[in-house]
C-alpha cells in the first residue's frame, strides 16, 4: 500500500522473524566478508534490514539474498533515517572550509575519505570497509585512453570526458581543506583516490526530495539492479524511514533485486560501472544541426531559440548550430515512432526549411498554438524532406556504429584491453545500433515515399 507521505528516491549513479544472528551463523549463504557490518547493522538497532535479507555471492558479485520465501508486496528491507548519509555529515570545520561550488558527491567522498582514514575509530568503519575498491570499478573514467577509444562513437565517450574534467575541478576545490586537516585525512589524499571515492558516492546514492539532498545507505546500495524490476526504495518522512518492497515473489536464496531506474547501457556503463545485454531501455544520443553555409542559418537558430530549443555551444562559448538528442527503440515501422522526441522533429522541421516564408509560417502556426513550434508534420512534401534529413543522418550513424563494433570484436584479444570493458563496449554500441535500426526501419517509408501524407498519416 502506498502511503500519502512516501517519497520515491531515485538512485544517482536506484518480514519474517529472522534476527541477525541466524544470518551471520549461515556460512553458506553469507560472504564471511560482509559478517562484521552485518552485526554493525543489528548493533545499530537495524534489525527490520535483517528480516528477509543477507549477503551473498552470485555471478553479478555480491548481491542480497532472501534469507526466507518472500511474497509479492512484502517488505523485504526498512532502514531508518539514522543510516542514511548525507552530504552535511562531515565535521563543521571542514564544511565551514567548503566553498558552495563543491557539490554534493564531492562531499560524500570526503565522508568516505575521512572515515577510512579513521579507520577502526569509526562509527562508519564496518560499512566504509565493505565499498568496493578501486580495481574493482568499471565505471568508464576508469578506463584507459585505448579502451575509450572504443566508445569513441556513443555520446558516452564525451560524457565521460565531462565527467573526468568536472571530478577533477571538484579536486581542485577540496584540495586545500583536504590538506588543512590531516588529521582528518590522512597526508596522502590524491585525484585518483577522490576519484575512487566520488564514483563511489554517485554509484550508490539516492536523491531524496524530503531530505533536499542526495544520500547513501549503507546495505541498501547492495542490491543489484534488474532491468525488468518495478521494486524502488521509498522514503516515509514523516515516520524517518525508507523500504523497499517486493514486486515479485522470491525463494529463498535467491537474489532480490530493484531497479535503478529506466537507464541506457551507457548511463549504466558511466554511473555505475555494468552494462545489460539487450538493455530495453537503450538510447542513443545523436547530433542535428543547421549546415554552417545554410544562408537561413541564423534565422532558424533564432527561431528554435525563441520557442525553447537552444542549441549547445562549442567548448570555446561560439555558436555549433547543433545539439543533441536523444533516440528510444521504436517498437515496429507501423508504430506510432515514440521513439523520436518531439524536441527533435521540430528542429529537422525548421532546418529543412528551403525559404523565409516557410520560417514565417511555422512562426504564424505556433502563435495559434500557443507556442508550439511546428509540432504537427509538415504538408506539401515538406515532411518526407525533413525526414530524409534525419534518416541521412541516421543511416550515417548505423554506419560508423557498425564500424565500431567491428573494431571491439578485434579489440577483445588485444593484452591492453581488459575483457570485461570491451564486452561493455560492446553492449553499449549494439543496444545504440539496434535503437538506431528501429529509428531508421520507420522513417524510410515516410522519408522516401512521400511522408506522412502518402500513409494517411497527416
Amino acid at each position: 500500500m502506498i502511503k500519502d507521505s512516501m517519497l520515491l528516491l531515485r538512485h544517482t549513479g536506484n518480514a519474517g522473524g529472522f534476527r541477525i544472528r541466524a544470518c551471520v551463523g549461515q556460512r553458506n549463504a553469507v560472504h564471511t566478508a560482509f559478517s562484521p557490518l552485518l552485526a554493525w547493522l543489528e548493533s545499530r538497532g537495524e534489525t527490520e534490514a535483517l528480516t528477509s535479507l543477507t549477503i551473498g555471492n552470485t555471478n553479478q558479485g555480491r548481491a542480497l539474498l532472501s534469507i526466507r520465501h518472500i511474497k509479492r508486496g512484502e517488505q523485504v528491507l526498512r532502514v531508518s533515517r539514522e543510516l542514511m548519509i548525507t552530504p552535511n555529515r562531515l565535521p563543521s570545520c571542514v564544511e565551514e572550509s567548503l566553498s558552495e561550488d563543491v557539490n554534493e558527491w564531492s562531499r560524500l567522498a570526503l565522508f568516505q575519505l575521512l572515515h577510512k582514514h579513521a579507520g577502526k575509530a569509526s562509527p562508519w568503519e564496518p560499512y566504509i570497509r565493505c565499498l568496493p575498491p578501486l580495481r574493482g570499478l568499471q565505471n568508464t573514467v576508469f578506463w584507459r585512453d585505448e579502451e575509450l577509444e572504443l566508445l569513441r562513437q556513443s555520446n558516452v565517450y564525451d560524457q565521460t570526458e565531462h565527467r573526468k574534467t568536472l571530478i577533477s575541478n571538484q579536486f581542485d576545490l577540496v584540495q586545500a581543506v583536504v590538506n588543512k586537516y590531516p588529521e582528518l585525512f590522512g597526508e596522502t589524499v590524491t585525484l585518483e583516490s577522490f576519484k575512487h571515492a566520488y564514483c563511489v558516492a554517485s554509484s550508490r546514492s539516492w536523491g531524496v526530495e524530503a531530505l533536499g539532498s542526495i544520500t547513501m545507505v549503507p546495505f541498501v546500495d547492495m542490491f543489484n539492479h534488474d532491468s525488468s524490476a518495478r521494486a524502488l526504495l521509498a522514503y516515509y518522512e514523516e515516520e524517518g524511514y525508507a523500504e523497499v518492497v517486493a514486486d515479485k515473489d522470491y525463494n529463498q536464496g535467491s537474489q532480490v533485486v530493484i531497479t535503478y531506474g529506466t537507464l541506457p547501457n551507457s548511463s549504466l556503463a558511466l554511473d555505475f560501472g555494468f552494462t545489460l545485454p539487450d538493455n530495453p531501455h537503450d538510447e542513443v544520443q545523436i547530433w542535428m544541426e543547421a549546415p554552417s553555409g545554410d544562408p537561413l542559418r541564423a534565422e532558424k537558430l533564432k527561431l528554435l531559440r525563441d520557442h525553447g530549443i537552444a542549441t549547445d555551444p562549442f567548448c570555446d562559448g561560439t555558436e555549433s548550430g547543433g545539439a543533441w538528442f536523444g533516440l528510444r527503440e521504436i517498437s515496429s515501422p507501423a508504430a506510432r515512432g515514440k521513439g523520436i522526441p518531439r524536441a527533435l522533429r521540430t528542429f529537422v522541421r525548421v532546418i529543412s526549411a528551403s525559404t523565409t516564408k516557410e520560417l514565417e509560417a511555422m512562426a504564424e502556426d505556433a502563435k495559434r498554438r500557443q507556442g508550439r513550434l511546428a509540432q504537427r508534420p509538415l504538408k506539401d512534401g515538406k515532411e518526407a524532406r525533413a525526414l530524409k534529413l534525419l534518416l541521412d543522418n541516421i543511416e550515417q550513424c548505423v554506419s560508423s556504429h557498425r564500424s565500431a563494433l567491428k573494431k571491439v570484436l578485434k579489440a577483445q584479444d588485444l593484452p591492453q584491453i581488459q575483457a570485461e570493458r570491451a564486452r561493455m563496449a560492446g553492449h553499449v554500441l549494439d543496444g545504440e545500433l539496434r535503437v538506431l535500426r528501429s529509428v531508421g526501419a520507420w522513417l524510410r517509408p515516410r522519408a522516401e515515399g512521400g511522408g506522412y501524407e502518402s500513409l494517411g498519416l497527416a
